[in-house]
């Protein structure tokens, strides 16, 4: 049942959202405007007097159109559908989400830093690995092709393993539906209503529904732009090459911006409906 209904609200969420195409207008064009600055920002060359003011622009205007989108999602997640409306919601939350989200990355940072020291301690030592396949490529010249199975393959450090899952788990899956609900939170509540109920957003962060409805969100915005762009494909006509790579492009843009908005959206509207789920049995409690 909890699958079925994961299913069901991301597909009325898609609906909702195609319906309100003009919001996805400006998200595609704050999305655009921020790779735009990126790309910018990492190929322009401190030479000259304009190139410096240039890149010190740019190095503001990534993180304020950063905040404008995440701000602008969270937004059109919570049912805005008008351009200039939204527009104004964003600027006016977005630097909420900025006080919010330094904790957020604080707590990144922690992660980072913490994994990194038990994978220093658990990984693969290079030079016993070198020695290992030396001593399995000698054994195969002395007894030939049989005797390369004399020896065997070096163990799998399944510490490193779940260190490295456990880093993969940490910054992919537990900090952004973290930091998800918070914003969302703070776009509905405000930033001190959001406060004042971190402890029950924590809880539905973590809940079921939201870990399956973002698992599968993250395979729309994501691992299929991340297949679009790393897959190779190779053709004689460089027209073609260069159109098909276009296209491309244009996919992972596509599903990029959309995947992540209804995300939102879904996660969005399970928190609607496990607040009036809530209401009748607080108040059950109550009388």
């Amino acid at each position: 049942p909890m699958t079925k209904n994961v299913l069901t609200n991301l597909f009325s969420a898609a609906r909702e959202l195609l319906g309100g195409w003009p919001a996805l207008g400006v998200l595609a064009a704050l999305y655009a405007a921020l790779l735009g600055a990126c790309y910018l920002f990492m190929t322009t060359r401190e030479a000259t007097v304009w190139q410096v003011l240039l890149t010190a622009l740019l190095a503001v205007a990534v993180p304020v159109l950063l905040l404008l989108l995440l701000a602008g999602s969270a937004r059109t997640a919570l049912g805005e559908t008008r351009p200039l409306a939204l527009l104004a919601q964003a600027a006016a939350t977005g630097w909420k989400l900025f006080l919010v989200s330094l904790p957020l990355i604080a707590l990144a940072l922690l992660f980072v830093w913490g994994t990194n020291k038990l994978e220093d301690r658990v990984k693969p030592d290079p030079e016993e690995a070198a020695r290992a396949i030396q001593e399995r490529e000698a054994a195969a010249a002395e007894g030939g092709p049989d005797a390369a199975g004399a020896r065997p393959l070096p163990p799998v450090r399944w510490k490193y393993v779940a260190v490295v899952a456990l880093k993969l788990l940490l910054l992919g899956v537990v900090l952004p539906l973290l930091a998800i609900n918070v914003w969302l939170a703070v776009a509905r509540d405000g930033l001190v209503g959001a406060l004042r109920r971190l402890g029950s957003t924590i809880a539905r962060a973590f809940a079921p529904q939201s870990a399956l409805t973002y698992a599968v969100g993250l395979i729309l915005f994501a691992l299929i732009p991340y297949f679009l762009l790393h897959t190779p494909t190779r053709f004689e006509s460089n027209w073609l090459e260069l159109t098909l790579f276009s296209l491309r492009l244009l996919l992972a843009f596509a599903f990029t911006l959309f995947g992540w908005t209804l995300t939102l959206r879904a996660l969005a509207q399970s928190a609607v409906l496990g607040s009036n789920n809530q209401a009748p049995s607080s108040a059950v409690a109550q009388g």
